[in-house]
């Protein structure tokens, strides 16, 4: 059960990585569907 929450952490933290470099490429193009589809991700 724990390695099962270790696990979910670091998807999560992989998932938080992913959004922030998605956010600094599409700074000046907020309307992109690849920054809104992560954006949808990491707020479920």
């Amino acid at each position: 059960m724990q390695l099962k929450i270790f696990m979910s952490y670091y998807i999560l933290q992989n998932e938080l990585n992913s959004y922030l470099l998605v956010i600094h490429a599409h700074v000046k193009t907020l309307n992109s569907p690849y920054y809104y589809k992560h954006k949808k991700i990491q707020l479920l």
